[in-house]
């Protein structure tokens, strides 16, 4: 419903540019990878153009991001 209701066919939350409210909704997707939360496509290719979009100010972040959570999994006993 959020991506219906608030993307409404746009790439992007507040249009054809990312904003702020892109900038958290797309962290918060990253998170849910640390519960083996499946994506829908339409997340998965939301966070995709957040990185082509964004380019290394989102990549590098979104490393520390990825390499937390790989690093919280590898804890699991």
């Amino acid at each position: 419903m959020f991506h219906e209701y608030y993307m409404d066919g746009k790439p992007f939350i507040g249009g054809t540019t990312p904003s702020i409210a892109d900038i958290r909704l797309a962290a918060t997707l990253e998170f849910l990878a640390v519960v083996d939360y499946s994506l829908p496509a339409w997340a998965k290719t939301y966070v995709a153009d957040m990185e082509k979009a964004l380019g290394k100010a989102y990549e590098e972040p979104a490393a520390d991001v990825r390499g937390y959570i790989n690093h919280v999994k590898s804890q699991k006993k």
